[in-house]
């Protein structure tokens, strides 16, 4: 009997762990289609391929992340913008649900913006916007809907703050917003719109960063960092990954050189990823520290470096 039980107890623990194990292998991760998102996705995705884990990119709205990880259908997301979505995921932590790691961006900027051709005419501020209500023809350009700087503008609209009633939000994906941008500003016309650091548009517009809006976006015209957070309880069922997500932090210029290549070289992001990688071995060493492959075995860092170098028919 006692042997009985002895060995139920062994089959009981070996298919938990083998459960557990499964689980870690395949690395669910939220997208959102943003660019500085997919490089930097895209980087750690890369790596735990070359680990041996399953990486998968789900791409949905924030929202709709925030509620998959809630209810564990997604691992990870590398995409959470402080302070401006604070007020959108301090529920979920406030329950346990998620758990945030590490800042991916540690510097980046988010805020509201113009060319520099309407800053030079007397735009430093959203202030200023509602002032000039005829030249920006009542518009203001936000990114997809359920993006949480888009409500923190609905709200400046249906309040009438900053003189803003009655102004127009146009809510799109980031690729069709900057298609309507670069519209405005190949014929030098007003346009207001979201903007971020790093990306490419910051030199291909000479973004200026509005003050004003420092209650949400953060200090000096939205100074704020990128996040990486998981769901609850997968730093302990999952430790290797963790602390690989934990220790991928990327210098905004560098992540700018990634989006350079998807956005101006139409280069795939995980090519992208995996030619910056092979170019940046000291940063990828770095993150890999005290991280082992997918079945517990070191890593031969020189192969993995060789391996991210694009060749023709990889």
């Amino acid at each position: 009997m006692r042997g009985c039980i002895m060995r139920n107890w062994c089959l009981l623990l070996w298919f938990v762990t083998a459960l557990s194990w499964a689980e870690c292998k395949t690395v669910n991760f939220g997208l959102v289609d943003w660019t500085d998102l997919r490089a930097t996705t895209a980087v750690a995705s890369e790596l735990l391929q070359e680990l041996g884990y399953r990486p998968r990119q789900n791409e949905m709205e924030v929202a709709t992340i925030y509620e998959q990880l809630a209810a564990g259908k997604l691992d990870a997301y590398l995409g959470l913008w402080l302070p401006s979505g604070q007020a959108q995921v301090d529920p979920y932590i406030a329950k346990r649900q998620v758990e945030l790691l590490a800042k991916n961006i540690p510097q980046a900027r988010y805020s509201i913006a113009v060319p520099e051709y309407v800053y030079q005419a007397g735009v430093r501020s959203i202030d200023d916007i509602g002032q000039h209500r005829q030249q920006f023809a009542g518009r203001l350009h936000g990114l997809e809907q359920g993006n949480s700087a888009n409500k923190y503008l609905r709200g400046l609209i249906d309040s009438n703050q900053h003189q803003l009633g009655g102004f127009n939000l146009i809510e799109l994906p980031e690729s069709l917003m900057l298609r309507q941008v670069n519209r405005y500003h190949k014929d030098q016309q007003w346009v207001a719109f979201l903007a971020w650091e790093p990306h490419p548009m910051n030199e291909m517009y000479q973004v200026k960063y509005l003050s004003g809006a420092e209650d949400h976006f953060g200090p000096n015209t939205g100074l704020s960092s990128v996040h990486t957070m998981v769901r609850a309880g997968y730093s302990q069922e999952c430790a290797n990954v963790t602390n690989l997500l934990r220790q991928i932090q990327i210098p905004a210029e560098q992540v700018a050189g990634i989006m350079d290549m998807i956005v101006n070289q139409f280069v795939p992001a995980e090519r992208a990823a995996r030619q910056w990688m092979f170019t940046h071995p000291h940063l990828v060493t770095a993150w890999l520290d005290g991280v082992t492959r997918e079945d517990g075995t070191p890593i031969d860092m020189d192969a993995l470096i060789a391996s991210m170098e694009l060749r023709i028919g990889n």
